[in-house]
């Protein structure tokens, strides 16, 4: 085998070389390998859970190394820092200025000319709309007493019953077919009754309703001497009426009209609202519509815009003030914005609210010195806080020198009458006959105030100052002559605000 002269040996990265001699010697030199071809790019990205890598423009990337691995507990709280210096003043900024343009609050710098620029809608800031319901018609009823001792002593009186649209119609009393009928009522007709003198007052007042139910739209019924009428919904010009000494009437349900009535304005409750708030709403419906920017901006006139508002069977007035001037509105009815409430809460101390009209035809005697109720008005408050005007004229006579006393009465008690003096009667009103064949007008004016919204009735009672009699609505002489007149009483009751 032929010598060897050396020995080399290779690997990738290293150069091994063996040499024979008298000592042999191993040497090791590092050499570089051949430079592989570039690679691709790769690009790292955090998700919530891991930091991931792919190649550059791979679709899918691989988790690298997980968040919770590298993360640590939290370091403690650093201490503050130095305060900063303070920085510049800046320069003072403009005042701006407003204007409202239509509907539209704007603004702009003062004294700049500029252009202005709308903050908001004046719209946007109104209320809610206003609430209202519509309150029925009410029917009057009316109770007619047949007096007398029966049908007999009918003769030659009649009621006149109102039955809407102006119309009345004059019910007469025919007695054993041999009575004459009255004069017919100059915008109505007659309608007769046929009743026997046997009949009494219970059969007679069975009669007249029937009479009534049969021709007329209305309803009556009878119960004993009581004949009561129903008469169509709605305030009437005048109620049951009578002509003679034997039928009285009594209202027991005034008639009234449909109305609109306010419960809230601009979204507000009226009972939440305070004066200045009821107040102002009402100012402002009917100022906003007179100058055309109602509600929908509509323009309405005086009359529309309060028309919701002025309602009822009275008559009565408003004053108001338009863009320019003061007018005055003159209505079929009154202010009623609230129902219910105190009547304070409109401001209007002294406002006309309602009445009610009374009158008396037939006569009435008193005897004695104890005093007797002859004439009643009733009247229901709209409001527990209302005062109540009385006023009544009475004619009364009186058996020559003697002296009629009269007194108005609710619930028992006098309202108005003289101070306490010794034995002296305290009373409203007196008449001093100077002769029997005489009458006198008494006036009456009296105020209360019955702190309730329930029903009110009112007496005119009459007494002697002797034993003899004295008359209401004739003289103590009462012979079928001209000079010896029979005149008619009535009472006005007036509900108004305090």
């Amino acid at each position: 085998m032929p010598a060897v002269s050396s020995i080399v040996i290779r690997s990738a990265e290293q150069l091994v070389a063996v040499e024979p001699a008298a000592a042999p010697r191993v040497s090791v030199a590092q050499v570089s390998p051949p430079r592989g071809l570039p690679g691709a790019e790769i690009e790292l990205r955090v998700n919530d859970t891991h930091v991931q890598w792919r190649v550059v423009g791979a679709a899918t990337w691989t988790n690298l190394i997980a968040l919770s691995a590298i993360t640590g507990p939290a370091g403690a709280t650093g201490a503050t820092g130095a305060a900063g210096a303070t920085g510049a003043t800046g320069a003072n900024g403009q005042s701006p200025e407003l204007q409202v343009s239509g509907t539209l609050l704007q603004w702009r710098y003062a004294g700049s000319g500029g252009t202005w620029t709308t903050l908001f809608d004046l719209d946007d800031l109104a209320g809610g709309s206003d609430v209202t319901e519509t309150v029925a018609a009410v029917a009057q009823v009316s109770d007619v007493t047949l007096g007398g001792a029966g049908a007999a002593d009918l003769d030659g009186d009649y009621l006149d019953i109102d039955i809407g649209g102006g119309a009345i119609v004059r019910v007469w009393f025919d007695i054993d077919n041999a009575s004459s009928p009255p004069s017919a009522p100059g915008t109505g007709r007659l309608l007769e009754v046929d009743l026997l003198s046997s009949d009494d007052t219970g059969a007679a007042a069975t009669k007249i309703a029937a009479a009534i139910n049969a021709d007329l739209d209305l309803t009556a019924s009878a119960v004993s001497n009581v004949v009561t009428v129903t008469q169509p919904a709605g305030a009437l010009d005048a109620p049951v009426s009578t002509d003679g000494t034997n039928l009285s009437v009594n209202v027991s349900t005034a008639g009234a009209d449909s109305y609109t009535r306010f419960l809230a304005i601009d979204g507000r409750l009226i009972t939440n609202l305070t004066a200045e708030n009821v107040k102002l709403g009402v100012e402002n419906r009917i100022l906003a519509s007179l100058a055309g920017a109602g509600p929908g901006g509509q323009s309405a006139t005086l009359t529309q815009v309060l028309d919701a508002m002025l309602v009822g069977s009275t008559r009565g007035s408003m004053i108001v003030r338009g863009a320019a001037s003061w007018q005055q509105l003159s209505g079929s009815g009154l202010l009623r914005l609230i129902s219910g409430a105190d009547p304070a809460l409109l401001t209007l101390t002294g406002f006309f609210i309602q009445a009610r009209y009374f009158e008396k035809k037939d006569t009435a005697i008193v005897t004695g010195t104890t005093f007797a109720s002859v004439f009643t008005g009733s009247i229901t408050p709209r409001f527990s806080t209302s005062r109540i005007i009385c006023l009544s004229m009475l004619n009364i006579g009186a058996a020559a020198s003697n002296m009629a006393f009269v007194r108005i009465v609710r619930a028992g008690n006098v309202v108005l009458q003289g101070d306490a003096s010794g034995s002296r009667t305290r009373v409203t009103g007196a008449h001093y006959a100077n002769q029997a064949g005489g009458l006198q007008s008494v006036p009456i004016l009296a105020s209360d105030v019955p702190n309730s919204a329930a029903e009110q009735t009112y007496e005119i009672h009459l007494a002697s100052n002797a034993a003899g009699s004295v008359y209401l609505g004739r003289s103590a002489t009462n012979t079928d002559n001209a000079q010896f007149p029979l005149a008619p009483c009535s009472m006005v009751l007036v509900e108004v605000a305090v």
